[in-house]
């Protein structure tokens, strides 16, 4: 498996879709950038490329962003979504943070979400982003171990409509 992680475009549309089907052939639920509320991929493809401050779906007020796919060259598959967003609002502060991130049923725990977040990381420090917030469910312990395994130091946890959350800082050094 050969993994990079590069910004989508209507190139991956077919495999986005197919990336997405996957995500709804399973209970569980969809994290990283958004990727759920839109209809089509070119309507995702579109929103990533919006200005901060466009009103995306379910009232959300897009901040300034990053996104990108992870892309397996074997298999000309996205096997993941990440999303890092570069300042935070409100709702971002609390239960958002500023990274999303998903993965692909079929390749989970194979390291590709602890790639992805070291890969947002490494970028926020050319933003000179030196705190993160990174918020998890507190039953998702992968995506838990992740961001632990990336520096994360939980800080407490947070109840957002009924669901429980862990909130995580991870520390950057001066780049």
């Amino acid at each position: 498996m050969q993994i990079r992680i590069i910004t989508p475009n209507l190139v991956h549309e077919a495999a986005l879709l197919a990336y997405r089907q996957a995500l709804a052939a399973t209970d569980v639920p969809v994290h990283g950038a958004y990727f759920d509320l839109f209809p089509d991929i070119p309507s995702w493809l579109a929103a990533c490329a919006a200005p901060a401050g466009t009103q995306l779906p379910n009232g959300i007020i897009k901040v300034a962003d990053s996104n990108w796919i992870a892309w397996d060259d074997d298999s000309a598959r996205v096997v993941g979504v990440i999303n890092l967003r570069h300042t935070l609002n409100d709702y971002l502060r609390t239960y958002g943070g500023h990274i999303g991130y998903g993965v692909h049923p079929a390749y989970r725990h194979q390291g590709i979400a602890t790639r992805m977040l070291a890969h947002a990381l490494q970028y926020s420090d050319s933003l000179g982003l030196r705190e993160l917030l990174l918020v998890c469910a507190v039953d998702n312990l992968a995506s838990a171990r992740v961001i632990e395994k990336n520096g994360g130091e939980r800080l407490d946890i947070v109840n957002h409509e009924g669901e429980l959350l862990y909130r995580y800082r991870i520390r950057r050094n001066d780049a």
